[in-house]
C-alpha cells in the first residue's frame, strides 16, 4: 500500500485548482510626507505629499484611481535656522521653497502645519564639503589587454565629529562642432555622461561603507563594487588617508573627441546619510524579497508624519581631460 502514497500525492498537486482568497488589509489613515534635502548651491525646498495605502489606490474628483502620491496644497511651511532666523515658504505645486539658501555650518529645524493632521518637525545641519587634496591617476591595462583607471583621492577627514561620504566617477565624452570646407557647421556639439563604476579594496573605507549599518559582522565585505561608494570615517577620524579607487576607462583615439573625467565627492549630514543607507538596502534586496517578507521602510526623521530632512554637500573634481 505504501508504493502508492507518492504517485497519488503527485497526483493531487498536479490537479489542484487555484483558490482566490480575499485578505482584510485594515486602512491607515494617510500621512504627511516631507522630503527636504538641502545643498548650499540652492534656496531651501520641502516636498510635501500624503501617504497612499498598500494598493495605491486614493480617491479624487474623478473617482478612485492608481496614481502619484497627492500634493499637499494646504500647508504652512517655517524654517529655523539658527543664528540666521525664521523664513516661510512659498508653494509651487507640491513644492514649497524659502528664500534662503543654506550654508556650511547651518542648524537646520522645518515646521510642517497641515490642517487636520499633527504637525511635522524635522531637523538637520549643514556639512562641511568634502577636504580633499590634489587627485591624481594613473593609466593601466588587464591581462585581457582591457584599460582600467586608478584614481587616487586623498581625504583629510575632520578630528572629533561622525562624518558621512560618497564617492562617484563620471566621465564625460565631448565631440568637437565639424565645418566643412566653406565653413558651414555641419554637426554641432554633442555631450554623452556616464557613471562609472567603482572598484575599491581599502579597508578603512569597505570596512564602513553603506552596508555594514545592517550586517552584525561590520567589516565582512572585502571589497567595494557599484557605481557609488558610501562610507563613513569611523576608521578614518581625525586622519588623512587616500583612498585609491579602480575603474573602466575607454581611450578613444578620434581626432574630433575629448574626454573629462571628474570625481564627485559629497559629504552628508547623518540623516541624509541614514535615508540613503536605507533605500540602498531596500533597492538591494528587491529582486530577492517575498511577498510575505515583513515589510522594511526607509529611514525617517520626521516626527509627526514621514519622510526626511537632510543635507548634503558636493564637490567636483576634474582629474582628466583629454
Amino acid at each position: 500500500m505504501k508504493k502508492f502514497i507518492i504517485p497519488i500525492a503527485a497526483v493531487l498537486l498536479l490537479t489542484a485548482c487555484e483558490k482566490q482568497i480575499d485578505i482584510d488589509i485594515e486602512e491607515q489613515e494617510p500621512l504627511v510626507v516631507m522630503h527636504s534635502f538641502a545643498t548650499p548651491d540652492n534656496p531651501l525646498y520641502v516636498d510635501l505629499t500624503m501617504s497612499r495605502p498598500v494598493f495605491g489606490w486614493h480617491s479624487s474628483d474623478e473617482g478612485s484611481i492608481n496614481s502619484p502620491f497627492p500634493p499637499v496644497e494646504n500647508a504652512t511651511v517655517t524654517l529655523v535656522v539658527e543664528g540666521a532666523g525664521n523664513y516661510t515658504a512659498t508653494r509651487d505645486s507640491n513644492r514649497y521653497t524659502f528664500p534662503y539658501t543654506p550654508q556650511s555650518g547651518d542648524r537646520m529645524q522645518l515646521r510642517v502645519d497641515v490642517p487636520g493632521h499633527e504637525t511635522l518637525t524635522a531637523s538637520t545641519t549643514m556639512p562641511q564639503p568634502p577636504s580633499l587634496g590634489q587627485v591624481s591617476y594613473e593609466a593601466a591595462e588587464d591581462n585581457y589587454g582591457e584599460q582600467y583607471l586608478i584614481i587616487h583621492v586623498p581625504l583629510n577627514d575632520p578630528a572629533g565629529e561622525e562624518n558621512y561620504y560618497s564617492f562617484q566617477i563620471n566621465i564625460t565624452r565631448y565631440y568637437y562642432p565639424q565645418f566643412d570646407a566653406e565653413g558651414n557647421l555641419v554637426n554641432y556639439e554633442s555631450v554623452s555622461t556616464e557613471t562609472n563604476w567603482i572598484n575599491c579594496n581599502d579597508q578603512f573605507v569597505v570596512e564602513n561603507n553603506v552596508s555594514d549599518i545592517f550586517m552584525d559582522d561590520p567589516g565582512s565585505m572585502p571589497e567595494f563594487w557599484g557605481n557609488t561608494l558610501f562610507f563613513t570615517d569611523r576608521l578614518l577620524n581625525g586622519i588623512s588617508h587616500t583612498i585609491d579607487l579602480k575603474t573602466n576607462y575607454l581611450q578613444v583615439n578620434n581626432n574630433n573627441l575629448y574626454t573629462v573625467a571628474e570625481l564627485v565627492a559629497t559629504s552628508y549630514s547623518r540623516e541624509e546619510y541614514y535615508f540613503h543607507a536605507t533605500e540602498k538596502q531596500l533597492n538591494d534586496v528587491d529582486e530577492i524579497i517575498s511577498i510575505f517578507s515583513e515589510p522594511s521602510t526607509a529611514y525617517s526623521n520626521v516626527n509627526g508624519g514621514a519622510g526626511a530632512f537632510g543635507a548634503h554637500c558636493t564637490q567636483v573634481i576634474e582629474f582628466l581631460r583629454n
